[in-house]
């Protein structure tokens, strides 16, 4: 273990500050927030006593989420009460702050890849043996295995099950790049399983099936393969994978009779058959609608102002909404689920062109570039469809660091040596 430990320890205080930055991502945001405060400190530090010079190209493709951040944050008073404008605000700093750590540090391409996929990992197995454990306590007084799944399981951590499959499957897909995990293969099969277990259990539709159709496509000719040599191996991970996918069965069956004929009703009930389905295109039909009605095509209605409007709008066509004087709310405060259309809502054209840009750009860059790679972008434009990513600071952070990472550049030192 000891040797194991010392494969992938971070040698520097920069590495080790990437590495809680990604450890800290599945467990708490707040937690996250520290470890992004720390590594400021640590490489603002050190960017002071060795000044490192910053390549003109990094400063351009840096300043992108920069820029989304002026955007949002200068539409975030145009109305509502002035401290959730500041909250709303607080939320978009990763916009900031990650990039700005990229253009400072010293640390290289392949240490960061390293430490920071290592963290990311390890955050995940902490994660996964609490939330398993804490489901384990509650299923022994309920004798209920829902208890395992969805956002059941991911309740210690409170970061949702959709965001929990975002980081495994990201896990998922990178831990081959991972040193001290490639060279043990038992260990790797055995941190791969229990990863996707996690992710079975999270029962997240499109990361399980287009994120692990994209997995086997990318792979198909390591995993026949295996099929072929490791025959055990392959019917205990059949039987792990068959009891697993039982909650994500039971989660595709609504989809069996969508409904799509209440997407273009003028009025619904409290019994109207909604699911995940039909309920997002009508939220994106409601934000087209608020777009047209408010004549903010250009410059949005603001970050602030959308939720207010989207709101009124469940209330005005009579979507449920909870009962009076109850902690249910029914889908008031229900985003638009589409990252797209809610930055065309908040942000107008501009802001939707920016987010699009950033896309374009990680999906153009060289391969030598590549922090995550483009079957982890790909899986991200489809992400952005069905949720808004960007509307919780997990979502942002992660957006960052999958961005940013991909401008490690060959800085000089201010004395002409090499880094």
């Amino acid at each position: 273990m000891r040797q194991l430990f010392t494969r992938f320890a971070p040698s520097s205080w920069e590495d080790w500050a990437w590495f809680f930055i990604w450890f800290t991502l599945p467990i708490s945001i707040r937690l996250n927030s520290i470890a992004l405060g720390t590594a400021m400190v640590i490489i603002l530090i050190s960017f002071i006593k060795t000044p490192l010079k910053i390549p003109q190209n990094q400063w351009l493709y840096l300043s992108t989420p920069i820029l989304l951040f002026i955007l949002a944050s200068a539409g975030a008073f145009r109305s509502g009460d002035l401290p959730d404008n500041w909250k709303n605000v607080e939320k978009l700093l990763p916009l900031v702050v990650v990039p700005v750590l990229f253009m400072l540090t010293s640390t290289k391409k392949e240490s960061y890849v390293q430490v920071s996929l290592s963290g990311l990992i390890l955050g995940l197995l902490f994660a996964g043996v609490i939330m398993l454990g804490f489901s384990f306590q509650i299923f022994i007084l309920t004798w209920d295995l829902s208890h395992f799944t969805y956002h059941y399981l991911t309740q210690p951590f409170q970061m949702g099950a959709i965001y929990l499959s975002l980081l495994l499957i990201t896990a998922f897909f990178q831990i081959h790049e991972v040193h001290w995990i490639q060279n043990n293969r038992l260990l790797k099969f055995s941190i791969s399983i229990f990863l996707l277990l996690l992710l079975l259990l999270a029962a997240s539709k499109l990361f399980i099936i287009l994120g692990l159709s994209l997995f086997a496509l990318k792979h198909r000719h390591q995993l026949f393969f295996f099929l072929r040599k490791r025959k055990p191996l392959v019917l205990i991970s059949i039987v792990i994978v068959t009891i697993a996918l039982l909650p994500f069965i039971n989660r595709i069956k609504p989809l069996a009779d969508p409904h799509l004929e209440q997407v273009s009703a003028n009025q619904y009930r409290w019994d109207s058959p909604l699911n995940g389905l039909n309920l997002r295109l009508i939220q994106w039909r409601f934000g087209l609608e608020i777009l047209r009605e408010n004549n903010a095509w250009i410059s949005g209605i603001g970050i602030s102002e959308a939720q207010n409007l989207l709101n009124q709008k469940y209330i005005d066509y009579g979507i449920y909404t909870g009962y009076e004087n109850t902690s249910d709310n029914g889908y008031l405060d229900y985003n638009f689920h589409n990252q797209y259309v809610e930055a065309l809502v908040r942000l107008g054209v501009f802001g939707l062109a920016l987010l699009v840009l950033m896309f374009v750009i990680m999906l153009t860059r060289p391969k030598a570039n590549q922090f995550a790679s483009h079957w982890i972008i790909l899986i991200y434009l489809a992400f952005f469809l069905f949720e808004s990513a960007l509307e919780r600071q997990i979502g942002i952070v992660y957006f960052c660091l999958i961005y940013s990472s991909y401008f490690f550049e060959k800085k000089k030192l201010s004395n002409g040596h090499d880094h």
